[in-house]
């Protein structure tokens, strides 16, 4: 459930490669408990925006505040324990560790102590807290529990998805960055993945995420902003923004819906 707390605040956000404003003037926030949509088309620059976000790209001008301070310029690690995590549009594991073991690496990245993590077992973790509960139980909500001595590559791309998903929990963040989280998965996966998410903003996550579907994106989010070669068209909510001619416009056409 959405509270007043706004975790997060992009004022006036920009950056600029050479002659071009990859991102311009983006101004938005997400509260704690909200799901927020970031859509456009293919380099409009969302991911760029996720980027200036996690610290991976320093802004030409604006700032990002969150949790009440400003984060733009600091490097990416002190943003994540900040608390803040995402996933990427390229699914990035370790294709050679096992579930359990992915875990174990970001419990580790999270408490700054890998080697001692990494001498425990796998099933040392299966009750360590996590934002939705025990290791065992956020695994278990996200089918991988059965799974966690599989390694990576044996997983299906569904399941990898979910797996970067798990492994950004595992940091214990107030906010997720997900970058189209169901990018290959099939109709049920989708839909699995939209409720766990609400389950996440229920406890109260802030969650931001890219997406095409746009299905997913109105079961999923609270509100949506959209953007268009660099520059922020309208921010509302999925219908709001679904009846929106500048939107239609630029982006979802005749041949999109929410439905």
């Amino acid at each position: 459930m959405m509270s007043e707390k706004t975790l997060l605040q992009t004022r006036d956000l920009s950056i600029q490669f050479g002659g071009i404003r990859a991102v311009d003037g983006v101004e938005f926030s997400v509260h704690a408990g909200e799901v927020v949509g970031l859509i456009g088309p293919n380099g409009a620059g969302k991911t760029t925006l996720l980027n200036l976000i996690t610290g991976v790209y320093k802004p030409t001008s604006g700032t990002v505040i969150f949790d009440g301070r400003r984060i733009d310029g600091r490097v990416p690690h002190l943003i994540a324990r900040s608390g803040i995590a995402r996933t990427f549009q390229n699914i990035r594991l370790f294709r050679s560790l096992t579930v359990m073991e992915h875990v174990q690496l970001a419990l580790g990245s999270a408490t700054g102590h890998l080697k001692s993590v990494f001498q425990l077992k796998p099933t040392d973790h299966a009750r360590d807290a996590t934002v939705m509960g025990s290791v065992e139980d956020t695994l278990t909500r996200f089918g991988l529990w059965d799974q966690r001595t599989q390694v990576a590559s044996e997983l299906s791309y569904g399941l990898q998805r979910k797996l970067e998903i798990v492994r950004a929990l595992m940091l214990q963040p107030q906010l997720l960055l997900l970058d189209e989280p169901t990018a290959g998965m099939n109709e049920d996966e989708t839909m699995e993945v939209a409720d766990l998410i609400r389950l996440l903003s229920d406890l109260g996550l802030g969650v931001l995420l890219i997406e095409h579907n746009m299905p997913f994106v109105g079961k999923t989010c609270d509100r949506v902003a959209v953007i268009n070669f660099g520059k922020q068209i309208t921010t509302g909510s999925p219908e709001e923004v679904r009846r929106d001619p500048r939107v239609l416009e630029a982006y979802l056409g005749d041949d999109h819906d929410y439905s």
